[in-house]
């Protein structure tokens, strides 16, 4: 990948080499509606103010990466792997 800027560009000779798995619509379903469950509580500014609404993303955000590691067929080690680089990119 390049950065011109604010842009990053991506190659996709390496793109095509990413292990992107299609869910089918039994495995959409449940995101669908946690992302559906997240939109409807962020939308007002009352979000920022609201630790209970915070609390709740989160633990929709949680539901969503073990949707994602169940589909990807991740093991425990795996997972923790996962959540340490995520836990380092905050």
């Amino acid at each position: 990948c390049k950065k011109k800027g604010k842009v990053i560009e991506f190659s996709m000779a390496p793109m095509k080499k990413l292990p992107i798995k299609i869910a089918s619509k039994e495995c959409q379903n449940p995101v669908i509606r946690l992302v559906n469950n997240i939109f409807s509580i962020t939308k007002d500014d009352e979000y920022f103010k609201n630790s209970k609404k915070q609390t709740k993303v989160k633990a929709f955000e949680r539901e969503i990466d073990k949707l994602v590691y169940k589909l990807y067929g991740l093991t425990p080690e795996e997972i923790k792997i996962v959540e340490r680089v995520n836990e380092n990119a905050d």
